[in-house]
């Protein structure tokens, strides 16, 4: 019920009577499962069908990497582990009737009670239950959200049924380790989009990455807009803000950087070859097993790049549709008796055509009297057309005069903005724009995805038909935004009264030619948007009734003087030549929002006083700005003031009344030198001061800033001082990287609970404070150089007996202590107590000489980094779930013979998926080893055998220069190409010319198919990637096969039989089987 009141979806088993038959459907539920938490109490081994799932979840934990968390409710694990007590005497009651099943039971309960997990121990369960619905959502908050597909999504599952009968590909048994590309073509509005989502999202935990890119046609139209898709393109998958400059540089990025990784890429509304070309232009941009999805109203695009798959999106059959249709108009999946026939009519006009159904199901449900249907759809009859515009027009046609204005203003200039942004200029158009959008959303003619507001193609149209067919002359209609349209009424002042908002937007910057009086007209003008326009000569008016103005690169020196701002609400005037705002100031009452960004004319600006409903404040990089007027101090409802980039500001104003500020961004301000008080800024959210290079002391009043969330001081090289006592009570991302001239860190107050993140890297500090136990949701903290710190071992045990209740570090997930000078690792043996959730730790760059054998206590460590530790020789043990160590550079640790025969060892690489990359070691010798790649090798085969695999490649870089994405493996099992049996390892290699050797360890349930004298084969290859092949030689190669049910070691392995050293020539082997 807990996880259920935070909106989290789950499926309890309590509906199963003792002794019933596991259902499919059930099965189904775990393996779609994030998270599986497993409850033992003392008679759950009792149940043979609660041994049963447990096999099945454990299972998907392997296989599909799902997350597993036991709770001992009222048991010792360790009873669970070696089955004792309740649990012996369970399993010894099952002994003749599931003689076959006992021993896998036996081994999951093991497997099971090894996890980390909650037990309940003395603790209230009502603590234990807290602490796992946190843990529950912040690992939900991780994981990529699903995309939005649709409120009723009707006969998606069949169309994606019906995808994967068309093509091999999508059979469990014979997936291809190829690039994959499928197109999905049909007419607008026929739900090409929809079942892109519903395909992308059932397939996506499938990759290392994804990403979905929408409005590909829209977006490519715009200004480097392919420059524009390939940058969001790398960034949705490699997390990183990349700018590509040009077309053809991100064609190199995305080829170089994306080639050994397994990605599922969507393009959405693809009208030109071109597109296709910048984003996914060649198979070999993308790792093996990586799949393309495309939509297009164009089939014919699709056969010219050859696409693997065409699926072309149908109508609707005709129960769908009226189950479609009855969902919109009465929120349920069948039309009430009277409405059946009525229902059907309605469904017939639309023809299978899912907008039109959900537009006039949605409309239809706002009038409840029959007549009312009727008269609705005669009308529809009557009509000559009877296309998918008219069936859109009535919806609009039954809108309030003030929700049509909204509805026309957000087709003609606001699809794609932020809600915020949209509402902004609504509201300032005297519209109420929050009930205007809900009624639009309602009516499903908009939508807000991922707080954009959007709107369908086809419904733009018609918007569009209406406006346009207002009047013939372009100066005599309400709306315009066609720029030839525009560019004729600036030219011939045409414009008239009728003219209510006027968007040009040019691709590049142009110069042009208008009419000085265009404007004196239109008397209703109430929205002008411009960009990338720059007119031959100076406007003389503008209309009094404008609420809005955006106009980016404005020439002017000054506003019109007859132009009267007593209605302006909001002005944008980024990168204009604007000096004087004298009478825009004086007379701007109602302005709320000012944007004079990038604007480096004006040295200083006018009294700001009469501004008195100011709300936001953006004056970005104004580098000729050298005094923020005292004024702004005193404007008492500003909410946001962003000076980023102003270099030339020394300080802000003496006297601060800013009650209701929220977001102060002074970023890159590097001449300031202090802050003034702020203890009367009591809202504060949000500041930011990074890379605040003069800055050398932070005001005390900000150690008190009760209600900041997030304060960023990164970069500020000459900070000395911070508060001397932090009670900001609810700040969570405190960030102080590369203040290297901080030496003394303040000690926090007990109120501080809720701080997440800490970003101490690079800074002087020599020790934490002790306060910093009073930091219990701390989730992750980086000291990486520290090169000062003297005392982290005594603060962590000093913490450890301090706070009992709940020990420091008790959350912490991500620890970074590399390059902190420390020679000794002790500080692990109490670390391993406070902390249970660790899942990263690096140690890189320090001076160990050994690390202590309590690592296997970190049950949750996930990766473990050791790069360059030189003086590293011995790590005695491994944490039981690590997946990823990295101890490149170690070449102490590489003389170690025993070290790697531990890593081959059947306690390291049991389990799960593994990998392991160290420097010079050499392959142990009880892996079968050979010079050759790729490698064939054949062994007995046995039923339900569970499989570990290891294999080692040794390679050898040879240029002395960083490198990325070196390494690229396929390990199939019986021409099995599947997820869990392809790896990649992508990784950033030290500078220096050296061998590497790289272990991957996989448990799998290999297929049961095996060749007629009961041997089955395994075929692992590793291939570098072309574009690496001059620098990586891979030297030698080994595998090692082990069964732990039947005790299958390398004895039962026959030799390699035939060497394949042909890649191409292995792939054709591997499909003739």
């Amino acid at each position: 019920m807990a996880l259920r009141q935070k909106g989290v979806n789950v499926f309890i088993d309590d509906k199963l009577s003792r002794g019933e038959q596991i259902s499919e459907s059930l099965f189904r539920s775990i393996e779609e499962a994030l998270i599986s938490i497993v409850i033992f109490s003392e008679n759950y081994a009792s149940s043979s069908w609660c041994l049963d799932e447990l096999v099945k979840i454990i299972e998907c934990k392997k296989s599909k990497g799902q997350i597993v968390w036991p709770i001992f409710y009222k048991v010792n694990p360790s009873d669970i582990r070696k089955q004792t007590e309740s649990f012996g005497e369970a399993l010894a009651t099952h002994q003749a009737k599931f003689k076959t099943k006992i021993q896998i039971w036996r081994e999951t309960l093991t497997t099971a009670a090894n996890l980390s997990g909650w037990d309940l121990g003395t603790r209230k369960e009502a603590d234990l239950i807290q602490d796992l619905v946190k843990e529950v959502l912040s690992i939900l908050n991780l994981i990529c959200t699903p995309l939005y597909v649709a409120k009723y999504p009707v006969g998606i599952d069949y169309q994606l049924e019906t995808l994967r009968l068309h093509s091999h590909y999508w059979t469990e048994d014979e997936p291809s380790i190829s690039v994959y590309m499928v197109g999905i073509y049909g007419i607008g509005g026929i739900g090409k989009t929809t079942f892109a989502k519903a395909l992308y999202n059932k397939i996506a935990n499938q990759f290392e990455a994804c990403c979905f890119i929408s409005k590909v046609r829209e977006t490519s139209k715009q200004f480097n807009g392919l420059v524009q898709l390939q940058e969001n393109l790398l960034h949705e998958i490699l997390k990183e803000n990349l700018k590509v400059g040009n077309l053809d540089r991100g064609i190199n990025i995305i080829k170089h950087r994306l080639c050994s990784q397994k990605v599922l890429i969507a393009l959405d509304d693809v009208d030109k070859l071109e597109q296709l070309g910048a984003l996914v232009g060649g198979r070999d941009w993308f790792g093996p097993g990586s799949i393309i999805i495309v939509t297009t109203r164009n089939n014919h695009l699709l056969s010219i790049h050859e696409f693997d798959q065409k699926y072309g999106i149908q109508g609707m059959n005709h129960d769908d549709a009226l189950e479609l249709f009855s969902w919109h108009a009465f929120k349920k999946s069948h039309p009430p008796s009277a409405y059946v026939d009525l229902s059907k009519r309605a469904t017939s006009y639309c023809k299978g055509h899912p907008l039109a159904l959900v537009v006039l199901g949605s409309f239809l449900c706002t009038r409840d009297d029959e007549a009312e249907w009727r008269s609705i759809l005669d009308e529809f009859e009557n009509s000559l057309s009877k296309d998918i515009s008219d069936i859109l027009r009535i919806s609009f046609d039954g809108l309030e005069e003030k929700v049509k204005e909204i509805f026309l203003d957000i087709s003609c200039f606001l699809v794609g903005e932020k809600v915020e942004y949209v509402k902004n200029i609504l509201n300032a158009c005297h519209f109420n724009a929050d009930f205007g959008i809900i009624v639009l959303i309602d009516l499903s003619l908009v939508t807000v995805e991922y707080n954009k507001v959007q709107m369908h193609d086809l419904v733009r149209h018609m918007t569009h038909k209406i406006v346009n067919g207002e009047s013939f002359e372009p100066g005599k209609r309400s709306r315009l935004w066609l720029v030839q349209d525009v560019l004729k009424v600036f030219a011939d002042n045409s414009g008239t009264d009728a003219i209510r908002a006027i968007k040009l937007e040019l691709p590049n910057p142009t110069k042009l030619e208008v009419n000085p009086r265009a404007l004196r007209n239109m008397k209703n003008l109430r929205l002008l948007i411009v960009q990338n326009a720059r007119f031959s000569t100076n406007l003389k008016c503008l209309p009094d009734n404008l609420r809005w103005i955006e106009w980016h690169g404005f020439t002017q020196e000054s506003l019109p003087s007859c132009f009267i701002t007593k209605n302006l609400v909001g002005l944008n005037l980024q990168h204009s030549l604007i000096k004087n705002l004298d009478k825009v100031f004086k007379d701007g009452t109602r302005l709320k929002v000012v944007d004079l960004s990038y604007s480096t004319s004006s040295e200083k600006f006018p009294n700001f006083s009469a501004l008195s409903s100011l709300e936001e404040l953006y004056l970005i990089e104004c580098t000729s700005l050298r005094k923020i007027p005292e004024s702004i101090g005193s404007l008492n409802k500003l909410v946001i003031l962003d000076l980023r980039y102003c270099s030339n500001i020394k300080k802000l104003p003496s006297y601060l009344m800013l009650d209701s500020l929220e977001i102060l961004n002074l970023s890159y301000c590097k001449r300031l030198e202090g802050l003034s008080n702020f203890s009367t800024i009591s809202n504060l959210k949000g500041l930011y001061l990074n890379n605040c290079t003069n800055l050398r002391v932070i005001h005390e009043s900000v150690g008190s800033l009760d209600s900041l969330v997030d304060l960023n001081l990164a970069q500020c090289t000459k900070l000395e001082k911070l508060p001397s006592y932090l009670r900001i009570k609810s700040l969570k991302f405190l960030n102080l990287s590369g203040c290297c001239k901080l030496k003394m860190f303040p000690e926090f107050d007990e109120s501080m609970t809720s701080l997440n993140v800490l970003n101490l890297d690079f800074t002087a500090i020599k020790e934490l404070p002790s306060s910093i136990g009073y930091l219990t949701e701390l989730l992750s903290l980086n000291l990486h150089g520290c090169t000062n710190l003297i005392s982290f071992h005594s603060t962590v045990h000093r913490n450890f007996f301090e706070f009992k209740v709940k020990p420091m570090f008790f959350h912490l997930a991500f620890l970074n202590l590399e390059n902190c000078n420390m020679s000794n690792a002790n500080f692990l043996k109490t670390l391993c107590h406070v902390t249970r959730l660790l899942h990263s730790l690096n140690l890189s760059r320090n001076k160990f000489s050994s690390l202590p054998s309590c690592l296997h206590k970190f049950t949750t460590l996930q990766n473990l980094i050791l790069r360059n530790c030189k003086f590293l020789q011995k790590i005695s043990s491994l944490p039981p779930h690590i997946e990823r160590m990295d101890a490149t550079g170690c070449e102490s640790l590489a003389r170690c013979h025993n070290f790697v025969d531990m890593l081959s060892s059947k306690q390291v690489i049991k389990g799960i998926q593994r990998h392991f990359i160290i420097m010079n070691g050499e392959i142990p010798e009880k892996f079968y080893r050979t010079i050759s790649n790729p490698m064939k090798v054949s062994f007995r085969h046995y039923p339900n055998m569970e499989r570990t695999l290891t294999t080692y490649v040794m390679f050898k870089v040879d240029r002395m220069e960083k490198l990325r994405d070196q390494g690229h493996a396929v390990i199939s099992f019986n021409k099995c190409y599947s997820d869990q049996d392809k790896f990649s390892f992508n990784r950033e290699f030290p500078s220096s010319t050296s061998e590497y050797m790289w272990l991957i360890s996989i448990t799998s349930n290999i297929s049961t198919s095996s060749v007629a004298n009961g041997w089955n084969h395994v075929i692992v290859w590793f291939d570098v990637l072309k574009c690496f092949a001059a620098t990586v030689t891979i030297k030698n190669c080994g595998i090692h096969l082990t069964d732990e049910i039947h005790g299958i070691q390398n004895d039962d392995i026959r030799g390699p039989g035939v060497i394949y050293t042909d890649f191409d020539r292995l792939k054709e082997l591997v499909s003739d089987e």
